[in-house]
């Protein structure tokens, strides 16, 4: 029932869902990639999921190497 996943198969493309998914102990956000055989036909989706928190941790690393590095 995830829209990202059914987009991901529909379009053959990378996508990541917009919409936090809350389990018992954590909240995920999800994204999908599509893969292909060794000739490269379309053969299905990959899903992986990554907890919220880790994620946020990622991008304000990323977001405050950015900004020291605009300072010099």
């Amino acid at each position: 029932n995830d829209p990202a996943f059914r987009q991901a198969l529909a379009r053959q493309e990378v996508v990541v869902g917009d919409e936090l998914v809350t389990e018992h102990y954590n909240t995920y956000v999800s994204g999908y990639a599509p893969i292909s055989d060794s000739r490269g036909r379309f053969v299905g989706v990959l899903g992986l999921d990554m907890a919220a928190d880790d994620l946020r941790d990622r991008m304000a690393a990323i977001l405050n190497a950015a900004i020291g590095a605009s300072v010099f």
